[in-house]
């Protein structure tokens, strides 16, 4: 395996790993707007942060996908 294989690969690992980590943090954040009600400006302020999770989910989505991977660390055969 060459540098750059190894380099790309480390690349597609850690992407992935954010990617279960931007996963993650969505299902968190979801769990605690269940318990906000009572809190309008904390559950606007997890809002907008749900909402850049999200966005930064669909960012490693697109570069992988340019990559001609998955999020997935699992291969498909």
């Amino acid at each position: 395996m060459s540098t750059q294989d190894t380099a790309r690969e480390l690349f597609i690992v850690g992407a992935r790993n954010a990617h279960a980590l931007e996963k993650e943090a969505q299902r968190i954040i979801n769990r605690q707007l269940d318990r906000l009600e009572s809190y309008p400006e904390m559950e606007e302020r997890l809002r907008r942060h749900l909402a850049e999770t999200k966005r930064q989910e669909e960012r490693l989505d697109r570069i992988l996908e340019g990559m001609d991977e998955s999020s997935s660390s699992v291969k498909a055969r």
